[in-house]
């Protein structure tokens, strides 16, 4: 658990012998074992003291120490670092920072005195490229997808002057695209697109470069945030050139069929109740005729075209009695089905499809509270599942529903109040989602013969404070100290 810490000391062990004349110098891989360890924290303070290596690396061949100089493999690893440290925008940011520092760093050290010959394999690769777009898109930022497309467009440019070492591959072109899946814009879908022909068009020129199913499935994504009208035609477009085409590679899967689901279901397209459900009957037939675990339905396949359903909730009367009908079947083929089974997300979902879809009134009430039931027999009870079945019935048969428990569990509370913590443990023990790991306590594993004390309990839990240190230079005579 500390061994960014104990490889830090032992490197300024190595630090301080080196200073006396005595014991082993440390060099650039000692160095670079650290700052991966530090890396691998995945956090702010890993990829902050792993950058205070690299800074003290580029400080020391500055003065020109040869046997201590960072290398592509040291900034590569503290840009991943803090692409990996879930600092979101500040992340990012440093990432990019780190990348033109590389750059600078190469340009003077080159100019100097022995610097052309060690600058010959320090320059940024592909992969320290990537890993910058990596951060990017992992932040989280509006502004990602624009950066990330910035620094593709520098790869490109650097490639087109014969650098191809800093060539795109499909690592790259797959991470921008992810760069505007996540990024909501309204224009996303089709930048995504654009940067899918120019991978395209790599490929036809290099051979080395291919698309695969899962850089469609990342622009089908990014057809699932648009508003854009035609949305949802434009993916079963892109659904229907992966069926047809020949390329293995590109071949679609569950995951494809799903998130051109999703597209529907966000929409607001007419009849995209039906379009939901005809694209669930072909991928169930796929399966049916492959048996592939490629195209096997999810129980998150079903509860799209439900919650396609139920947003169906302003179309016409006509449509709205289809989608009702089609909600009901698919919950039917989800019950029947031998593959999957549904779960409390189905059943909060069905519910939602009643009292968006059946007008108030006894038939919406014995529909929404059979559900329910059936629901509450099963343990799949959520909090999706119970705020839905408030909203589909009045409160006088909520109070109905509620009354069958022995009691709740604050006893004055009126059963109109209820939260679904007050809910008998049985309705909610098959609920899986979010469901906290049990944890053991450390005396309940000893043998009672073994049982140590109070005291030894408490010093054996104590874990001591790692002082947050900033690599300085205290010695400038020596160049070594940390």
């Amino acid at each position: 658990r500390n061994a960014a810490e104990h490889a830090e000391r032992i490197l300024l062990s190595m630090m301080e012998q080196g200073d006396n004349d005595i014991g082993v110098l440390p060099t650039s891989i000692t160095c670079d074992v650290v700052i991966n360890a530090w890396a691998r924290r995945r956090n702010n303070e890993g990829a902050q003291r792993a950058e205070h290596i690299l800074e003290r690396m580029e400080y020391l061949r500055t003065m020109g120490n040869v046997d201590v100089q960072p290398s592509t493999y040291s900034f590569a690893t503290v840009i991943s670092a803090w692409a990996k440290s879930k600092s979101h925008t500040e992340g990012a940011e440093r990432a990019e920072y780190i990348l033109a520092r590389m750059i600078d760093f190469r340009k003077k050290i080159a100019s100097s005195e022995g610097g052309e010959e060690y600058t010959k394999n320090l320059y940024p690769d592909t992969v320290v490229y990537n890993s910058c777009i990596d951060a990017w898109a992992r932040s989280g930022d509006p502004r990602a997808a624009t950066k990330a497309q910035a620094i593709f467009n520098e790869m490109e440019d650097e490639a087109q002057r014969g650098n191809a070492h800093v060539a795109p591959d499909a690592i790259t072109y797959n991470t921008v695209i992810n760069c505007y899946a996540n990024s909501k814009h309204v224009s996303a879908a089709k930048a995504a697109e654009r940067v899918l022909k120019r991978m395209e068009n790599a490929s036809d020129k290099e051979g080395r470069i291919a698309p695969n199913t899962r850089t469609y499935n990342q622009v089908l994504k990014c057809y699932a945030t648009s508003k854009l009208p035609g949305s949802p035609q434009r993916a079963d477009s892109i659904l229907r050139y992966m069926l047809l085409s020949r390329n293995e590679e590109i071949q679609p899967d569950a995951i494809s069929f799903c998130t051109c689901l999703d597209v529907w279901a966000k929409s607001k397209e007419p009849g995209k109740a039906e379009k939901s459900y005809e694209l669930l009957q072909k991928l169930i037939k796929l399966y049916d005729v492959t048996m592939s675990e490629r195209f096997k339905p999810s129980t998150m396949s079903y509860n799209t075209v439900l919650n396609c359903c139920a947003f169906s909730a302003f179309a016409k009367d006509n449509e709205k009695k289809k989608a009702l009908s089609i909600a009901v079947s698919v919950f039917t083929e989800l019950k029947q089905s031998t593959i999957v089974k549904p779960d409390a997300v189905s059943y909060g979902t069905l519910i939602k499809c009643i009292s968006n879809l059946v007008p108030k009134g006894q038939v919406r009430n014995k529909m929404a509270s059979d559900i329910f039931i059936k629901c509450t027999e099963e343990g799949l009870v959520n909090g999706l599942v119970f705020d839905e079945i408030k909203r589909a019935v009045p409160s006088n048969v909520t109070t109905k529903l509620l009354s069958k428990p022995i009691k709740s569990r604050r006893k004055k509370k009126p059963l109109t109040q209820w939260e679904l913590r007050d809910l008998p443990r049985s309705w909610k023990e098959n609920v899986t989602e979010n469901k906290p790991k049990k944890r053991t306590s450390q005396l309940k594993k000893e043998s009672p013969s073994k049982k140590k004390t109070v005291k030894e309990v408490k010093k054996s839990e104590e874990i001591p404070i790692r002082p947050f240190r900033r690599i300085t230079e205290p010695s400038w005579q020596s160049g070594k100290d940390l």
